[in-house]
């Protein structure tokens, strides 16, 4: 009898898809199971794809009948979901079939005993994206952003938290907006900070030649079709705006403070072990994963597609020559960004919601900064900033 394998994962959401042109999910497992099949011929793999709301209670009604999946790809947040309400197990992995994981990716997910709650795949950093025959060099602080937006530049920028944080950094703002998001103590001088960035966001509104867009799939249709010159996006966007500018698309890490880039938060796709495998499926699923990050299947991802970053030490993986520029952009992105933690992953929503519906009001001008801060200092779903 064969072997056989599930694997569940998560479709991409429809405001990824917009931004991406396509649903990369579907199309990251498909090439994976592919890879795999070359050299693993006589298991069987069967895919079942889920929309992101319905991940979770998709394998919980599955798993109360036993035919839970063996793996799960997903978002660190769905992760979390799934190891709390006990629908997907830690595991225990030999450190040399993971010596390859840069740690900064992969400790976060290490419990005390040493398993693992999840195993990072693929990650994605957020950049500036422009087109070169209107911009040039690309601003490199956000007082530069600012002078060239005066000067004409047509800016887009996300109207939400997760999108503007490293807008924070360029006003060294980042650590108190940090606290602020995370359950985390303010420190007296967060108040300040604070307001200094949403000063600086409620002033960046009023510049004729920057625009803030609700979904980043706007910005990218924009920037497509000639309305913008320079946005933030996510490198799942990559591809998409490569089709569509060719050559005449730029990209770099997005503007900081002084001479660093700024401090944006990154995205990772993480597996999941699930709590219905034999001890077989329990073995072609952690080698599935560890084969999934072989050097040398991380260089064919990155190869087909200009989408994601490997999370295995890049000395072990030879970039494609193709747009060499972009490669080096998105490494100093990363090198430069953050991940929300895995234990506040699922936490970070409801209070990500309540600060975007207060921060649209005050980057319009709805709500003065000080009117806003006060108002999270008294939100119960807020830990607020320093007294």
């Amino acid at each position: 009898m064969p072997d056989t394998l599930f694997i569940a994962f998560e479709d991409a959401s429809p405001e990824e898809r917009d931004a991406q042109g396509e649903d990369t999910n579907r199309e990251l497992v498909s090439r994976l199971v592919r890879e795999f099949s070359r050299v693993n011929p006589s298991v069987n793999i069967h895919l079942r794809h889920f929309p992101p709301q319905e991940l979770v209670k998709g394998i919980q009604f599955r798993g109360t009948r036993g035919l839970g999946p063996d793996l799960v790809l997903s978002r660190v947040r769905p992760a979390l979901a799934l190891h709390r309400q006990q629908l997907s197990e830690p595991i225990a992995l030999d450190n040399d079939r993971l010596q390859g994981i840069q740690p900064r990716f992969l400790e976060d997910f290490r419990r005390d005993d040493g398993r693992l709650l999840a195993v990072p795949l693929l990650v994605q950093p957020q950049l500036a994206c422009f087109n070169r025959k209107r911009v040039g060099d690309p601003p490199g602080t956000l007082d530069d952003l600012l002078a060239r937006s005066a000067q004409g530049m047509r800016v887009g920028m996300p109207l939400d938290i997760v999108g503007l944080y490293w807008t924070a950094s360029g006003v060294e703002a980042d650590r108190a907006l940090w606290r602020l998001v995370m359950p985390t103590p303010g420190r007296p001088s967060d108040q300040e900070d604070l307001k200094r960035w949403l000063q600086w966001l409620a002033n960046a509104n009023l510049q004729r030649n920057i625009n803030f867009a609700a979904e980043q799939g706007e910005l990218v249709s924009s920037l497509e079709n000639g309305d913008l010159d320079w946005i933030s996006c996510q490198s799942g966007s990559l591809e998409r705006l490569l089709a569509h500018l060719g050559p005449d698309l730029g990209v770099a890490p997005l503007p900081g403070h002084g001479d660093a880039p700024a401090r944006a938060l990154f995205r990772l796709m993480v597996w999941s072990f699930g709590t219905n495998s034999s001890p077989r499926q329990r073995q072609l699923a952690e080698d599935f994963v560890v084969f999934s990050l072989g050097a040398s299947i991380q260089k064919t991802m990155l190869d087909e597609q200009i989408r994601y970053m490997p999370v295995v030490d890049q000395g072990q993986v030879l970039f494609p020559t193709r747009r060499s520029d972009v490669w080096a952009a998105m490494r100093t992105s990363l090198d430069h960004s953050r991940e929300v933690p895995y234990g506040s992953a699922s936490d970070l929503e409801p209070r990500g919601q309540a600060i975007n519906s207060l921060l649209t009001r005050t980057i319009l001008g709805a709500m003065s900064p000080d009117e806003m801060l006060r108002q999270l200092a008294t939100d119960p779903r807020q830990p607020g900033p320093g007294p």
